[in-house]
């Protein structure tokens, strides 16, 4: 399966659905990016710093309409990217709520991100689950809108690419039809294309983990592919032994999935499978 090819963000910014940009770019392909935005008449500036759970060094870019805004953004952020590697703080919740609402995301979801962060920041262990699969727990319904399917994001399968506070999040399902509308007008095959890979059901392991559900029947997992798979690349072995492990694995109504071997995982079902 190939990935739609289509930048929905630079679409939502220049129709102005998305006041600016935010990209999290490793070192060496930062400078296409910036010339890429540059050359199309975005203001664009940059900042180096650790980033993530893992710490790994990323150039951050802002793309914003002015110079003056792009550098706002920038502000807001360089003190959570000095922290390093201590736990997240008050500056830490209260910048990057600043930094979600300048980016356009739904005040609701920006709350319940900075609300996550703040419990975080209180206390964490280190066999916590990761953040994505937190969030996708705390957004969890039984039906959720395929419009916000957010867990495709590292395969760069997305119409929104912040975490929805719910997975039918009436202010974010405003967001994402505006963007998606721009999508299909620019580019109607990739729109549709985008929108299907996106209604599938998605499987995401506490650690991270995840994989895109091929078949299900009577609340059970029939067969599954890893993100690597789905974009004709090889994936790695945690992918490859989480996606093998799947079938024939429970889903409960709460979307909970007990896999041989690994801890209990979560199904968010876009394509509509039922628990």
């Amino acid at each position: 399966m190939t990935i739609p090819r289509i930048d929905v963000e630079w679409l939502a910014f220049k129709a102005g659905v998305k006041p600016a940009i935010r990209i999290s770019a490793e070192p060496g392909s930062s400078l296409d990016i910036v010339a890429r935005f540059s050359d199309a008449g975005a203001s664009v500036v940059t900042r180096s710093g650790f980033m993530g759970e893992a710490r790994e060094q990323r150039v951050l870019i802002y793309v914003a309409r002015t110079i003056a805004e792009a550098e706002e953004l920038r502000d807001i952020e360089a003190p959570l990217v000095r922290l390093g590697k201590h736990s997240p703080g008050k500056l830490e919740v209260e910048n990057t709520s600043k930094l979600g609402i300048r980016l356009g995301y739904p005040a609701c979801c920006v709350d319940a991100f900075s609300g996550r962060l703040a419990k975080r920041a209180a206390f964490r262990d280190p066999f916590d689950p990761v953040d994505d699969f937190v969030a996708a727990r705390a957004a969890w319904v039984s039906r959720p809108d395929p419009r916000l399917n957010n867990l495709l994001l590292p395969v760069n399968a997305r119409i929104i690419t912040f975490e929805p506070c719910s997975y039918q999040c009436a202010r974010a399902l405003a967001f994402a039809d505006s963007v998606l509308e721009l999508a299909l007008a620019h580019d109607p095959p990739s729109g549709r294309a985008l929108l299907n890979l996106l209604s599938r059901d998605v499987v995401i392991a506490p650690d991270g983990v995840r994989a895109v559900v091929l078949q299900s029947a009577g609340g059970s997992i029939r067969s599954a592919s890893s993100l690597a798979e789905i974009c004709g690349r090889t994936p790695e072995p945690p992918e490859r032994v989480f996606a093998a492990a799947l079938p024939a694995a429970r889903v409960y109504s709460d979307g909970a999935v007990i896999v041989s071997g690994w801890p209990d995982s979560l199904l968010v079902a876009f394509g509509g499978a039922p628990g």
